[in-house]
């Protein structure tokens, strides 16, 4: 069974992806805020604020505050921020993301590996 803390984290995330769905940013916004003013956000959740930002300077803005409340990046924090930066054609920045992941030991998985391959046509097409 599931612990308590687990069961609301999940909650509290299908509640984040519902808000924006709806268009309702300023309200995923605020719950996403109060979750790290009490220190209870995490990677679920940040991944999913993270996919709901407009570029990779909002990302890095959030992922600093989310570190702030206590969050700890994990892979599909940088997968996330990668794909965004690709899209974006911000090479330098894509290399720079990639050894920071490997100063913190955050090994790459096989969504990274997919991120990381996707061909320019592919990205282009998403710009």
């Amino acid at each position: 069974l599931a612990r308590p803390e687990e069961v609301l984290s999940r909650q509290r995330t299908a509640e984040l992806v519902r808000l924006l769905a709806a268009g309702d940013k300023s309200a995923a916004d605020a719950l996403f805020d109060g979750l790290l003013a009490t220190r209870q956000a995490n990677t679920y959740h940040l991944s999913v604020m993270l996919k709901a930002c407009s570029g990779s300077d909002v990302q890095r803005a959030l992922l600093r505050r989310a570190e702030e409340g206590g969050v700890v990046p994990d892979v599909s924090t940088y997968n996330v921020m990668l794909g965004r930066l690709r899209v974006e054609g911000r090479g330098q920045e894509v290399a720079d993301l990639r050894a920071e992941m490997q100063r913190r030991g955050i090994e790459p998985d096989k969504l990274t590996h997919a991120v990381l391959a996707r061909p320019e046509e592919v990205l282009s097409r998403q710009r």
